[in-house]
């Protein structure tokens, strides 16, 4: 497209591609994980000056390149520059950059400080980030819950950014084995969807149902009978309806037979290649969950020869090579 290739002409454009061993050290650099295609605005000397993530339009891409070319600020630039005069607009700019590298305890405080400069409420933001910091051990869970009860309790909360919230939490407390500290939010959450479903909010308060019957009530085959039951008709024989249902099971590491089951037919149904490869990462996490260590690791090396690009399967693979038996 002859307007991509304009703006790109006002760039040095560099596609690399970080799993070459050649280029290997700029994936810590440069913070590459796990989110394809990245950008990163660098000066001459390599310095970032913003990055960004993930496809897009190519109206959006073109946008998003002119807004960054009109400030060659650098990251290190802007931390020197708020150390010595603290503004909003780097404030959030230094949020944001860290956010996506993740470094979430510096994004966090970022957030509070713009927050401060500007009198406008980043409760979200913070909560965000402090609960991935969570996820990773980085903070205690109890500061989740805060964080978490600072949102909830926004006069001027919206619906939406309620139930996500509240999912956002679920889904950290699940990864830490903290589920029992979800009644209230779980509660909260199926009050709130319960009252909206015109405006699409059927499904959470389905999967928050399913939630409250699994870690409130310990019923882990009511929560699975419930589940089934949201589920439409004929779902056991259509892939995206038996997939999707594999994958909760697995997030909660529940059914893992069935859904072994349901994910090696979609793995006969899927196209090859990058689709066929994720899906198989997911049968590697499924038989992982189920004990079956030397398995995992065998359909890993399918993923991958399904789909060299697969980052997320190497990772496991180095990972699950190094601790064959956790």
């Amino acid at each position: 497209m002859k307007a991509v290739q304009d703006v790109l002409d006002l760039v040095v454009h560099l596609p690399l591609n970080v799993t070459e061993p050649e280029t290997a050290p700029l994936k810590e650099q440069y913070h590459v994980r796990y989110s394809f295609p990245l950008f990163v605005l660098c000066d001459q000397k390599g310095s970032v000056i913003t990055r960004w993530e993930g496809y897009m339009g190519a109206d959006r891409f073109i946008s998003k390149l002119r807004q960054s070319l009109a400030d060659l600020t650098t990251i290190k630039e802007r931390v020197d520059r708020f150390e010595e005069n603290p503004t909003y607009r780097d404030a959030i700019i230094l949020a944001q950059y860290s956010s996506s590298i993740g470094q979430y305890l510096d994004a966090r405080d970022y957030y509070k400080k713009a927050s401060t400069l500007s009198q406008k409420d980043f409760s979200y933001e913070v909560f965000s980030n402090v609960v991935q910091a969570a996820s990773l051990a980085q903070l205690p869970f109890d500061d989740a819950l805060d964080a978490a009860d600072s949102v909830l309790a926004k006069p001027s909360l919206k619906p939406r950014q309620a139930i996500r919230t509240i999912q956002t939490l679920t889904g950290v407390a699940r990864s830490l084995d903290k589920t029992d500290y979800l009644g209230k939010y779980l509660e909260s959450g199926i009050k709130i969807s319960s009252k909206h479903f015109d405006a699409g909010f059927k499904k959470p308060y389905e999967l928050m149902v399913a939630d409250k019957i699994l870690y409130m009530e310990k019923d882990t085959l009511g929560a699975i009978a419930y589940k089934k039951k949201t589920l439409p008709n004929g779902w056991e024989s259509k892939p995206p309806e038996y997939y999707a249902f594999a994958l909760w099971c697995l997030d909660r590491k529940i059914n893992l037979g069935e859904a072994e089951q349901f994910v090696r037919r979609a793995v006969q149904k899927i196209n090859p290649g990058s689709s066929r490869s994720t899906v198989l990462v997911t049968l590697a996490k499924i038989c992982r969950a189920e004990g079956k260590n030397d398995e995992s690791l065998k359909i890993l090396h399918l993923a991958i020869e399904e789909d060299d690009s697969n980052e997320i399967a190497k990772t496991l693979q180095e990972e699950w090579t190094s601790s064959p038996t956790h």
